[in-house]
């Protein structure tokens, strides 16, 4: 993504260079999952599992907006071994790569911890 597509960005009508991704994050816990958190937001496997587009969950990451709007199992008949979690993350203001904090001159990562934690 691109801080050149924000409305306030460098080419805001820039269509190739997008201000927002789309993506899946892999989570499993082999004894069933019992909470997840990601960038500090806890989610039981019931938060997790009731997880959608009209039911999403928001985390201000700092930097960005992410936006978890679903759960898809990978085995139906186990859902709390495991699954991907859909989202969406939009940057929310241009970050000046030449002296933002953790940028190297050409891009920065936000990077958002995530933790898995199975039933004990």
């Amino acid at each position: 993504m691109w801080e050149s597509g924000l409305a306030t960005g460098s080419n805001p009508k820039d269509t190739t260079k997008p201000d927002n991704i789309s993506g899946k994050i892999p989570v499993k816990a082999t004894d069933g999952i019992n909470k997840v958190t990601i960038g500090g937001t806890e989610l039981s496997y019931t938060e997790l599992a009731a997880l959608s587009p009209t039911t999403p969950k928001t985390i201000d990451t700092g930097e960005g907006t992410l936006i978890l709007t679903g759960y898809t199992p990978t085995d139906l008949s186990k859902p709390e071994l495991g699954g991907e979690i859909s989202y969406t993350y939009t940057l929310k203001s241009e970050i000046d790569n030449a002296t933002h904090n953790g940028a190297n001159g050409d891009y920065f990562d936000d990077v958002v911890s995530i933790s898995v934690q199975g039933e004990l």
